[in-house]
């Protein structure tokens, strides 16, 4: 039979378990890969799709900062992969200890008879899926057949992926709703991915190539991104904010809970940095989108966007910590 083990009560033998520095480290590195994949699909997709259909940039523009994409998406796939492996290493040893990490029963009954295996397959194969899609479309003309065919796979991986951790963290363990939480924790990642996954490919492919235009046209084509990557970031931000009210609701129980649980207070923590991100957000929006089409402001607006990825990958470290704490509802269970 399939089981989940909670992780808070997992083996912390020799100074190592779930919770322990090494382990957060690995889950945040694979909580930015994935940023950065969902970010590169969300990016090309919706972002350059949008500026592609207003026809108000030039075509070479669009096709240069699709190729940085797919070389970034591809990238941040091949961390992923060696996350993967670490990953399966510190559960092993969170799980058996360090005399038993190798054993190659344990760690074949892990894989196959937990949801934490089942979602460690299902990412395996969902970083092949967009490792060889970002690859086609990193190789290939942007706007030949071979690259949209890339870009789907890249698409339809980036959507599979989204979905495994929560097959690691408590949405899997949830004692009712159990498929409706594992929704919400999946539409949550892709949220998170689609509002600052392309805000950090924004900076990262988007600018760039921007930048490289003759004086002349750098603003405009600055501003041509910023307005295509707003609606994006509003609609994702507000599945966010709606998914992890939900998340909140299943996980905490109780308003007291949000004080009284180490699980709480770090979610309040995690709430608390978050308002500075959607707070550098507003502000950009409100202030600095307004005088697009400037010099000044196209600079205004890297230093404020890298800011505000800067914090959201504080907020992702802090939400490592947070997947590995027994629940609220775990503790009155």
């Amino acid at each position: 039979s399939t089981m989940h083990h909670d992780p808070a009560s997992m083996p912390q033998g020799n100074g190592f378990g779930s919770d322990s520095t090494l382990y957060v480290v690995v889950r945040w590195a694979m909580f930015v890969a994935l940023l950065l994949m969902i970010g590169a699909v969300a990016f090309r997709q919706l972002v350059l799709r949008t500026v592609r259909l207003k026809q108000s940039s030039e075509e070479p523009v669009l096709e240069h900062a699709s190729q940085r994409a797919a070389r970034i998406g591809h990238v941040a796939a091949g961390g992923l992969l060696v996350v993967l492996v670490l990953r399966l290493l510190a559960q092993s040893v969170a799980m058996h200890g360090t005399a038993d990490m190798f054993d190659a029963g344990l760690v074949s009954a892990m894989l196959s008879k937990t949801t934490w295996g089942q979602g460690w397959l299902f990412q395996l194969l969902g970083i092949v899926v967009a490792g060889y899609g970002f690859h086609r479309a990193k190789n290939a003309a942007p706007r030949s057949a071979s690259a949209r065919r890339g870009w789907t796979l890249a698409t339809l991986a980036a959507i599979g992926l989204a979905f495994t951790p929560g097959l690691a963290g408590h949405a899997a363990a949830a004692p009712k709703l159990q498929a409706l939480t594992l929704l919400a924790d999946g539409l949550h990642v892709l949220g998170v991915g689609g509002w600052l996954g392309s805000l950090a490919l924004l900076l990262m492919a988007g600018l760039p190539a921007a930048l490289a235009l003759p004086e002349s046209d750098r603003a405009p084509t600055v501003a041509d991104l910023l307005n295509a990557f707003s609606p994006t970031a509003l609609a994702c931000a507000a599945l966010v904010a709606t998914t992890g009210v939900f998340a909140a609701w299943m996980h905490v129980g109780s308003v007291p809970a949000l004080w009284q649980t180490g699980y709480g207070r770090t979610l309040i923590l995690k709430l608390a940095v978050l308002s500075i991100v959607a707070g550098t957000g507003a502000y950009n929006w409100l202030r600095i989108k307004p005088a697009l089409g400037t010099d000044g402001a196209t600079m205004r607006i890297r230093r404020s966007a890298s800011m505000e990825v800067a914090v959201a990958l504080v907020v992702l470290l802090i939400t490592a910590v947070l997947v590995a704490l027994p629940t609220s509802m775990d503790m009155t269970m």
